[in-house]
């Protein structure tokens, strides 16, 4: 091979690699572009969730001073029905009350009264055993042996007092080969629920939307829903009767229940009660199962930038603080 033969190989192979080279340097640099715009849209919705429920929170704390605390339903900046398209196509179980534009992106919230649940570190066995039924279709007996559990699961002793068969709790587990025993002690998310003896995916999605850990045990009697409601009270008429005056006042917020201390008086001046019916509805406002005040208010939402969607779910107290706080970031 000549010498001019030999430059024109060296040459060749020399273009190849450069050529090569500066493809993948292009390739480099566009992935680079790529993620560095794909953080920016993330740290754009980070932001956006964050100054949406910081705004929320302000609300909540001016809302809070007031007696009763009837922030939502009855308060809300309802969403641009135009703008809630594409989130409404991604979760078609969300209705969002409130929308805000930041950051070059859209961000929709749904706040919502978390003491209209049934707060499960202060549930009583017999309601328990009510909303169970009421919501899983499980028997009787089904029922008690799942309430029985979860009352066991908080008490502080080892004993299963309510059952005659296999009377203490560590044993109860151990016989099925369960690797832990009852934590005897307060829940601190819904979720562990499913860690409880005899729990099923049915029982548990039957009963999540209407039990929390969070709040001061009372249940909202103004904002709690009709299935909460239905099983505290046990007393058909009852129920309709303040169903009945929740209906008639939802848009008169001044004359819905107002006080702990009038609750009863105000039903009965307005419905009527039966002495029986007084009596039930006394003792659960003595006993501290209903209440009018609320303190944990749950933010649930979706921030949208360009390409990049982030969702949020988080409990916020009257003073604003956040009590669980949970965000996930998809491309979309």
């Amino acid at each position: 091979m000549d010498k001019k033969g030999s430059i024109f190989i060296i040459t060749m192979w020399t273009v190849l690699f450069l050529s090569i080279l500066a493809v993948s340097i292009g390739k480099t640099a566009h992935m680079r572009i790529k993620f560095s715009g794909a953080i920016e849209n993330r740290n754009n919705i980070y932001h956006m969730i964050n100054s949406g429920i910081d705004a929320i929170s302000g609300e909540i704390i001016l809302e809070s001073l007031k007696e009763p605390v009837l922030l939502f339903p009855y308060v809300v900046k309802k969403a641009k029905d135009e703008q809630l398209k594409l989130v409404r196509a991604m979760d078609k179980n969300i209705n969002y009350n409130y929308s805000f534009d930041v950051f070059e992106g859209q961000l929709f919230l749904k706040v919502s009264d978390e003491q209209s649940k049934i707060n499960i570190n202060n549930i009583g066995y017999d309601v328990l055993k009510r909303i169970i039924k009421d919501t899983s279709g499980l028997d009787e007996e089904q029922a008690q042996e799942i309430s029985y559990s979860i009352i066991d699961w908080v008490d502080e002793d080892n004993e299963r007092p309510l059952v005659k068969v296999v009377s203490n709790e560590d044993l109860y587990y151990k016989l099925d080969n369960i690797p832990y025993k009852p934590k005897n002690d307060k829940f601190e998310a819904v979720e562990e629920l499913l860690l409880i003896k005899g729990m099923t995916t049915n029982v548990y999605e039957g009963i999540e939307k209407y039990i929390t850990v969070y709040g001061n045990g009372k249940v909202n009697i103004n904002t709690c829903s009709d299935v909460v409601l239905k099983n505290i009270v046990n007393d058909k008429t009852l129920f309709d009767k303040i169903k009945s005056f929740r209906t008639k006042y939802s848009n008169d917020v001044q004359n819905l229940f107002d006080n702990d201390r009038t609750i009863t008086k105000k039903l009965k001046e307005n419905m009527g009660l039966q002495p029986e019916q007084e009596k039930i509805l006394q003792e659960l406002v003595n006993q501290g199962i209903i209440g009018v005040d609320t303190n944990a208010f749950r933010v649930t939402g979706i921030a949208v930038s360009k390409n990049f969607l982030g969702e949020v779910d988080c409990v916020v107290d009257d003073q604003g603080n956040r009590l669980f706080f949970f965000e996930d970031f998809i491309s979309i």
